[in-house]
């Protein structure tokens, strides 16, 4: 090791020593660099990987939260934003991926399925909005199908057509949005009233993703059915979503191989109520109980609906005693069993009495009601005139 430096005399160096052997000294120099480099190197990675699984969870959707009710939300490991969208989603429109929401609803049972293709807006536009919850989105399409109705008042055809007009948005590897608006037909009351429904599938950790599902009834004319619908459509909607999650869960699963898209139950995991399915009986008397409520309640205003309410209830009253309704011109009318004695029918007797007694009671208070409202009102004529 030599050091040369310039002085008032000229070059001058001093010489501290060398290697006993230059050539394994240099090549030592060398391997210490690399080591160096590579810890180096290695002490950014694991910063980056800290990012990474640092950075917050996206929050649940505020369209959900606010707006819709919560019928489902679970979680999907190992599977990103981007590859729930390719799998589920794009139908193979873009991709590389094999159709299966098409698919999906044939195997449900559904017929005369049609899944248009995907409609792209321009590069970075957003130009397709959803005029329900008013949010663009970067995609749209339509579906139609028709399936075999199991509930809904129990009235109208038992086939139901559905249109669906999809909206998606894919915000980079942090969510991704799929709203969809339904318009069903061959259903009573089906013009007064459309189904919103909304999947967000969201980034949770590092490569993990929450799917929350939210429905929401939009009733666009007034419809004394609303609450009925509300209920029917929430009982026949959160199987098929939860079919549907299931199905999208196994896909992911066997495209990201054995160990991948295993479902976890998310923090937010929605309790499934067991609700006991209600009889026919027991909605329709739910449902004029409702009725007659309305009426005392505000009769003036209620007078076509106390009509309508005495009408079929009467009806049903004859009914009950004189055999049930008819099918295909056919009597339907139930035998009375041979082992049905005396006291059992003069039970059945009484209970219909009774049931009768309290029908003609809250007609004669409705009647009373509006009697009174209407006396009300010439009164306030006559002073008027005056």
């Amino acid at each position: 090791l030599r050091i040369t430096y310039n002085s008032d005399e000229g070059e001058s160096s001093y010489f501290f020593g060398s290697f006993a052997s230059r050539e394994e000294a240099y090549q030592l120099s060398t391997r210490l660099t690399a080591v160096a480099t590579a810890l180096v190197e290695m002490g950014e990675g694991d910063e980056k990987t800290k990012t990474a699984s640092s950075a917050p969870d996206i929050p649940p959707d505020t369209v959900i939260k606010t707006k819709m009710e919560t019928i489902l939300s679970k979680r999907i490991k190992n599977c990103s934003i981007q590859q729930f969208y390719e799998i589920v989603w794009s139908e193979g429109n873009r991709t590389n991926q094999k159709p299966f929401y098409g698919p999906w609803l044939e195997e449900q049972g559904s017929m005369n399925v049609a899944v248009g293709e995907w409609e792209f807006s321009e590069e970075g536009a957003s130009s397709f909005e959803n005029e329900w919850c008013g949010e663009k989105f970067h995609q749209k399409r339509t579906v139609d199908f028709e399936f075999e109705r199991t509930t809904h008042l129990y009235i109208g055809p038992p086939i139901a057509g559905v249109h669906q007009t999809q909206y998606c948005r894919v915000e980079g590897n942090d969510k991704c949005v799929l709203a969809i608006s339904v318009a069903m037909s061959g259903i009573p009351y089906a013009d007064t009233f459309a189904v919103e429904c909304r999947w967000v599938a969201r980034r949770v950790g590092s490569n993990d993703i929450a799917v929350d599902v939210g429905v929401y009834v939009n009733f666009k004319k007034s419809n004394m059915f609303a609450a009925k619908i509300r209920s029917g459509t929430t009982t026949e909607t959160k199987p098929v979503h939860l079919k549907l999650f299931e199905s999208a869960r196994k896909a992911c699963a066997a495209a990201g191989g054995e160990e991948g898209a295993i479902e976890e139950e998310s923090e937010e995991e929605v309790e499934e109520e067991e609700i006991p399915e209600k009889k026919p009986h027991e909605i329709i008397i739910d449902f004029f109980t409702q009725q007659i409520k309305d009426v005392i309640q505000n009769p003036q205003e209620n007078t076509e609906k106390l009509t309508f309410v005495a009408v079929v209830l009467l009806s049903l009253v004859f009914r009950y005693l004189f055999g049930y309704g008819r099918q295909s011109g056919v009597a339907q009318q139930e035998p009375i069993p041979r082992s049905l004695d005396t006291e059992t029918l003069e039970q059945k007797v009484e209970d219909l009495t009774a049931e009768v007694q309290k029908i003609r009671l809250a007609l004669e208070q409705m009647l009373v009601v509006m009697k009174e409202n209407s006396n009300a009102g010439s009164i306030s004529s006559s002073c008027d005139a005056s």
